[in-house]
């Protein structure tokens, strides 16, 4: 029973033991002042032995040695210098002769630089802060900028963009690729992208135009700025714009239509071509718009909305599958045809208003009207056939008729169709009366 407790007593003060020395060591590492070291107090201390460098990356070195077993040392003390003969300056300690690790950062947020070589000594103190002549000596460089990425390539013929592919770079403080444009091989290079990640190794430049030239290199970055030297450039270009078509001419002209045709472009991928009109009114060139949306299969189309002697200027344009537009094709103009509408002077009182019936083949007289200027156009009669209309008896003055025929069918074989169509044509003479002949009037 003595023996038991004797044994519980032993452990009891060894426990109290400890806990003594873990305060001891919390309240002189962790609340009491840095012991204040110094040089010129000789300490007669082993060097460290083992020194060696254990990481050169993110621009950092870190240290590391074996731990002095013999005499009264409290730390390492860790200097630097520029050049091995040159004055060295302290720039940190650890406490504990075991604790045998140290990084130096630098002392400013660009850290120690890229590719930089230092000097370093490692010296013991006590624990009196006197600091050991004899030390540990050592030289490291930090990590070089990144290399130069391979194998850049780049993907033209795109749509007002290049994009860009490379090999990633192994280098794992690599944080990103800078991307520099030119528009000639010689410069200069503008900064147009970062890829962020070492991994990411894809770029996708937007450029305004097409068939623009462009030049990329690149350079691999590190998290701090340092980039590598830029690739040998690299020549891109945009995909160009379809060609205008070409040979826009007239091949037909009938009343109320006309047959447009051009020749085909040579581009493989065209979504489709449009067809612009304009219309003379005014003496000018008014209100151009889009009649027609043909397939590039078809390189005609025909125009359903001419009027009689009416005046048009088309142009033609094509649309790839990329939305790239091509420029207009040269106008072509035409002027409607008319039905040769004509009155008999000589008899105008008890004459005949006629057209020419090889001019209406396929259309359908439907009205005769009266144009009065300001005044309502006098409708005077309803007709479903013939070329002839009896007038009735007029005074001398100035008239205008007017002739309305409707569409029987619409042509055949004639190809896409524009997106206007009228199924009816007007067209109107203005005849002069001077005399009526008396004469020549019916008796009763």
């Amino acid at each position: 029973m003595g023996r038991k407790l004797s044994a519980a007593s032993a452990l009891s003060v060894t426990i109290l033991l400890a806990c003594s020395t873990i305060q001891e060591r919390m309240g002189r590492e962790v609340f009491d002042k840095p012991l204040a070291l110094s040089f010129d107090r000789v300490a007669d201390l082993l060097p460290p032995e083992g020194l060696r460098v254990t990481s050169t990356e993110d621009r950092t070195i870190s240290l590391g040695w074996n731990p002095i077993l013999v005499g009264d040392v409290s730390g390492y003390v860790v200097t630097r210098s520029r050049e091995a003969s040159a004055d060295y300056t302290s720039v940190g300690r650890t406490i504990d002769r075991f604790n045998t690790v140290y990084t130096d950062f630098g002392e400013d947020e660009h850290r120690l630089g890229d590719g930089q070589t230092y000097h370093y000594r490692v010296h013991p103190f006590d624990s009196e802060g006197r600091v050991s002549r004899s030390h540990a000596y050592i030289v490291a460089t930090t990590d070089p900028t990144p290399s130069v990425p391979e194998r850049l390539r780049s993907f033209s013929n795109l749509p007002r963009h290049v994009v860009l592919e490379w090999q990633p770079s192994e280098n794992p403080s690599v944080d990103g690729y800078s991307v520099f444009r030119s528009p000639t091989v010689a410069g200069p290079w503008e900064p147009v992208g970062y890829v962020e990640g070492r991994l990411q190794s894809i770029f996708d430049d937007p450029v305004t135009g097409d068939l623009r030239v462009m030049y990329y290199r690149i350079a691999a970055a590190n998290r701090f700025g340092g980039e590598s030297e830029m690739t040998e450039p690299i020549r891109s270009v945009t995909k160009a714009e379809p060609l205008p078509p070409i040979k826009l001419e007239l091949a037909d002209l009938k009343l109320g239509q006309a047959l447009l045709v051009w020749e085909s472009n040579t581009e493989k991928d065209l979504k489709h071509y449009e067809v612009w009109r304009e219309d003379w009114r005014e003496n000018s060139w008014k209100d151009e718009r889009r009649v027609a949306e043909i397939d590039p299969n078809y390189t005609r189309m025909m125009d359903l909305a001419v009027g009689c002697e009416e005046r048009a200027r088309y142009r033609v344009r094509a649309i790839d599958t990329d939305a790239l537009v091509s420029e207009f094709s040269d106008p072509v103009e035409i002027i409607g045809q008319d039905i040769k509408l004509q009155v008999d002077p000589k008899a105008a009182s008890f004459g005949e208003l006629s057209w020419d019936q090889a001019e209406t083949v396929g259309w359908t007289p439907t009205r005769i009207t009266r144009r009065r200027g300001l005044f309502p156009d006098q409708a005077w009669s309803e007709i479903a056939e013939g070329t002839r209309f009896p007038l009735p008896e007029l005074g001398p003055g100035t008239y205008s008729f007017a002739v309305t025929v409707r569409r029987a069918a619409l042509p055949k074989d004639s190809g896409p169709y524009g997106t206007e169509r009228e199924d009816s044509v007007t067209c109107a003479l203005a005849v002069e009366i001077r005399e009526v002949d008396v004469a020549a009037r019916p008796k009763n």
